[in-house]
Order: structure tokens, then C-alpha cells, then sequence
């Protein structure tokens, strides 16, 4: 340091120059437009665009297909090509790839191509959910948004914000870039400029239009026939497919391109250290847990006369096999979700000994809830295997059993994470979830229901079919087993079967009245809404309408 009367150099000069008085301080370079100039958003490259108009087609027709193609076979390509363009479109900016996105990857096709196969409403909507789901974690894994550690249960908060917040968190950000473009300046001032596209007030353009439109095309179609029908092709003989087509493909793609384009050019955010609070004492938390325990064991001592008959297929006295099979399985189901939920919070909020691990007592008493859980969750399942021999099988009881099996997957997974704490049990939960959804759809439910009722009935195993439980269910999936049952001994059962054959006969168009008489008729199908299990059922009855249409025109005509 100089001393005090010490002149300053003449090059030091500039730097410690006092400023004049009432002379505010000159910014720094950086905010010198001259130097720097940061856009407040940013403009869409070529590359955005070019990207967004494939996401844009390929919404729109996702939504077609949905609405009108009953979400078959050829909503699979659209919704698989909609997904890789999407990981195609991060992957330049990925800064994450591992297993568990590769396992998103293939889940999602495998729950996409189960609309090809299923035609079962509940199984297509499981699909559909799985497939959000697992596009919602692929893009949180490939940008590594996370805030909270993977594989555990504060990562759901994650995959909320991803799935929910994002894709509308995005939307100012979104049409910004739309709607703007870098400028073309060369000079130093313009570098980082933006200016307005064109886009803009074209659809501004188009938009005045519409309402002229509504005006002008009803006349021309009163005033011309040949328009008219010009018109009906055009629009798929419904004036509001196109509509809303439109309207709510260009609601997916804002959300879906907004997801992908917040996420390509979202600044990382620090990640959160799992805080769970204070932890609770030993002594507290043993006693909540010994008291839960203790009741638990006096229920299992309680039901050792007949809780355990229901794996030897044994009835207790005093109660049918509904009664039976009936009896607690609400609240089993509700038992286990709590017993879920303690175990969870008792091993994150129990405190820690100096080894990083619980105190002995705590997982034991853990253990000990998941090892009754999974007690509880098998005798449900013998006893809904009992129910199901005796009144045979319907939907609920199926999707019923299949849940069961993902909460002993879900349990069987925490039992082992007591011991080995690098399990990522909710990734695990993911995971079997999406694989049991893409298996039920590829079993396609309805058909599994019909195919045990009739197989059953035909073996002697049912006294008789419930044909109701065949009505409830998906025409085409049960079309194959109803022609099982045309003839059979039952009046009941053959003049229904015949019924139902004939029903579906007419809803394909192969049979309709004209007049005051039934005719046969070509038949008509949409490519959209093909399924292997309604092609299966068209074929039958193509090949057999003469009989069905004999066989149930006189039913009809007396009904």
C-alpha cells in the first residue's frame, strides 16, 4: 500500500479519479448495450420451429384418433412418434442418461402398443395415464430437474412439478419464442436483438375469419348440393370433428411443446437435501409403533380359528362364499396403505444412530408391518380366488386382483429397502406399475373375463353364465365366446347369446332395418379404431351373419 504522502502513479490516475459531485457512477460493461444486450426471452431458433410444427401435426392428430378412432391401433405410431420427438428434441441438451429413462422409454411403447390390442376402455385409460406419467419422469430425467432425491417418496413432488407446473409455467416463455425470431443485424448494438415474426398476424388474419365463415358456409350449403356434400367429405361426415380437433390439438401441443421447450432451456436448479424435520425420539416412536404392533398381534391370534381357511378353500361356519369373500376386503386394502404410509414416516423421521441406520427396535417393528401387510394382502387374495371359482370372474374382480399383486411388489420392495437403503423403491413402484398396466392390456380384461366365465361354465366348473356380466362388458372382446354359447341347452343362455350376437351384427353395420324388416348390409369399419380384438370380432361376424342374422331376427321381431 502507498504511503499517505506518497503521489499515485500516473497510470493508477484513471482508477482512483473522485468523481465530480451529483455525477452518478457509470454502469458496468456488461450493462453497456454496446458490449451486452441479454433478451428478456428467447427467440426460437430454426431448429424450434422446425420441431414444433412436427409436434404440432403429430398433436393434432393424436387427438383425432382419440376422439374418433376410439384410441386404437393407430393412435399407437402417433403417440410413440409424438414421444421421440420429444427425447429427440432434449437430447442435444440432456444432462442426464441412465437405466431408469431407458426403462421409461420402453414401458411407454409397450403401454402405447397395448392400444392395438385392447379394447377395453378401463385398460386404454390405464395405458393413457401410464403413458403421461412415464413421458413426464423421461423428461424430468433427461434435463435433471429434480429438486429432490430420486427413488424416494419427496420425488413425487418432482414429477408433479413436471407434469402439472411446467408445461403452463412455460406458456409466456413459448409464445414469446413462437412469435419472435433473432434479428438478422450484424452491428454490435443489434447482437441479442428480437423482432416479430410474421406468424403472428397471420393467425391474428385467420382468426377475423372465422366468424365470417360461420356466416358465409351455411348459406353456400343451403344454396349448392354439390358443395354440400363436397363439405360433409371433407369434414368426415360431422362438421365438428375438424373443429374440435383443432381446438384441443392445439391445447396438447402448447402444453406438451411447452413441457419440452421449458425443460430444454431451463436453468438446473440446485437439488434439496431430504429434510425431514426434527427427527422423533426412540422412546416415543417405539411405543407408537409396539402399541400398533400389539394390536395387530391380537388381531392375527384372534382369526387363527379361520382368518387362514381361505388358502385351503375352506368356509367358516356361519358364512357364504360372498359373505366370506367379501368380509374386510376394504378394509385390508385400507390397512396396508396405512401400514405403507407408517413405515415411510417412522424410517425417515426415526432418529438415527451413529452408524446412519435406526435403532434395532424401529425395524423390527417396520419388518413386522410389512410382513403382516403382506399376510393380509395374500389371505385377500385366496379369498377373491375363492369368489371368483364359485360366481366366476367379472372386471372388477380381475383389475381388483391385479392391484393386490402390485401392493406385494410395493411392500415386498420396502421390506428389502429396510435392509438396503439404495433402493429406489418409488422407481421401483413406477416401474411395476407401468409393466402391470401394459400386461392387463395386452390381456385385454374384457376378454379375459368371458373367456373364464364361458370356459368355466362349458367345463361344469359354473353352475351357469352370468349373461349380464357378458352384456356389461366390451362388445368385440366377448363376440368370440358368445358364439360358443348359440346352442346351447339353456334356453336362457342361447337366446341371450343369440341376442347379443345380433346387437353387435347391427352396431357393425352388417345387419339394420329398413322399414319395418331387418336386411343384411355390407358392413363399415374405421381404420382408426382398429384393434386385433375388434378385427377378430368383425371377422366372425362377417363370416357367420346369415346364421346371427337368421337366428336373431325372429327374436327380435317377437321381442
Amino acid at each position: 500500500m502507498n504511503e499517505p504522502n506518497t503521489p499515485i502513479p500516473e497510470n493508477k490516475f484513471r482508477l482512483y479519479q473522485p468523481m465530480a459531485e451529483n455525477t452518478p457512477p457509470s454502469p458496468p460493461p456488461y450493462h453497456n448495450p454496446a458490449y451486452y444486450r441479454l433478451p428478456l426471452r428467447r427467440a426460437a431458433s430454426k431448429r424450434d420451429m422446425i420441431f414444433a410444427c412436427i409436434f404440432l401435426v403429430l398433436s393434432l392428430l393424436c387427438v383425432n384418433f382419440f376422439l374418433y378412432g376410439q384410441a386404437g391401433l393407430a393412435l399407437s405410431p402417433v403417440a410413440i412418434g409424438l414421444y421421440v420427438t420429444g427425447v429427440i428434441y432434449l437430447f442435444p441438451g440432456k444432462r442426464h442418461f441412465g437405466f431408469y429413462p431407458l426403462c421409461c422409454m420402453l414401458l411407454y411403447v409397450l403401454c402405447a402398443l397395448t392400444l392395438g390390442v385392447s379394447h377395453s376402455g378401463s385398460a386404454k385409460f390405464l395405458a393413457l395415464a401410464a403413458m403421461l406419467l412415464l413421458s413426464a419422469l423421461t423428461v424430468m430425467d433427461l434435463m435433471d430437474l429434480r429438486r429432490q432425491r430420486p427413488g424416494r417418496i419427496y420425488a413425487t413432488f418432482d414429477w408433479l412439478r413436471a407434469l402439472l407446473i411446467l408445461p403452463f409455467d412455460s406458456q409466456g416463455d413459448l409464445f414469446f419464442a413462437l412469435f419472435h425470431k433473432e434479428s438478422k443485424g450484424g452491428t454490435e448494438e443489434e447482437a441479442g436483438k428480437t423482432e416479430k415474426r410474421k406468424l403472428g398476424p397471420a393467425l391474428l388474419g385467420i382468426g377475423c375469419a372465422i366468424p365470417v365463415l360461420l356466416l358465409v358456409i351455411p348459406l353456400l350449403t343451403n344454396a349448392d348440393a354439390a358443395f354440400s356434400t363436397l363439405l360433409r367429405k371433407i369434414t368426415f361426415e360431422g362438421g365438428t370433428e375438424p373443429l374440435f380437433t383443432l381446438l384441443l390439438g392445439l391445447g396438447l401441443f402448447l402444453l406438451y411443446f411447452g413441457q419440452h421447450f421449458g425443460a430444454a432451456y431451463k436453468v438446473k436448479e440446485p437439488a434439496n437435501a431430504e429434510n425431514t424435520g426434527k427427527p422423533i425420539d426412540t422412546t416415543v416412536l417405539g411405543s407408537f409403533l409396539g402399541v400398533i404392533v400389539l394390536i395387530y398381534v391380537l388381531y392375527l391370534l384372534s382369526q387363527l380359528a379361520y382368518f387362514f381357511s381361505a388358502f385351503a378353500g375352506l368356509l367358516p361356519e356361519g358364512f357364504t362364499v360372498a359373505e366370506y369373500a367379501r368380509q374386510g376386503f376394504f378394509e385390508m386394502v385400507a390397512v396396508c396403505l396405512i401400514n405403507l404410509l407408517l413405515i415411510l414416516v417412522t424410517l425417515m423421521k426415526a432418529r438415527k444412530n451413529e452408524d446412519g441406520k435406526e435403532p434395532v427396535i424401529i425395524r423390527i417393528f417396520a419388518l413386522f408391518l410389512c410382513v403382516f401387510s403382506l399376510v393380509l394382502i395374500a389371505t385377500a387374495i385366496a379369498k377373491m380366488f375363492l369368489y371368483i371359482d364359485s360366481f366366476g370372474m367379472t372386471h372388477l374382480r380381475l383389475m381388483t386382483s391385479v392391484f393386490m399383486v402390485f401392493l406385494c411388489v410395493i411392500f415386498v420392495t420396502v421390506f428389502l429397502w429396510v435392509f438396503l437403503r439404495k433402493i429406489p423403491y418409488m422407481k421401483v413402484a413406477v416401474i411395476a406399475a407401468a409393466l402391470l398396466i401394459a400386461l392387463v392390456g395386452f390381456a385385454n380384461p374384457n376378454r379375459v373375463v368371458a373367456q373364464y366365465n364361458v370356459n368355466a361354465y362349458l367345463r361344469g366348473d359354473l353352475e351357469t353364465v352370468d349373461m349380464d356380466t357378458l352384456r356389461w362388458l366390451e362388445q368385440d372382446s366377448v363376440v368370440p365366446y358368445l358364439w360358443e354359447l348359440r346352442n346351447d341347452k339353456d334356453a336362457v343362455i342361447r337366446e341371450n347369446a343369440r341376442q347379443m350376437l345380433f346387437d353387435a351384427l347391427c352396431d357393425r353395420e352388417l345387419a339394420g332395418q329398413e322399414g319395418n324388416i331387418y336386411v343384411l348390409k355390407e358392413g363399415k369399419t374405421d381404420w382408426r379404431a382398429f384393434t386385433f380384438t375388434s378385427h377378430r370380432s368383425y371377422t366372425l361376424l362377417k363370416e357367420n351373419r346369415y346364421e346371427i342374422f337368421l337366428n336373431g331376427v325372429p327374436f327380435m321381431e317377437n321381442r
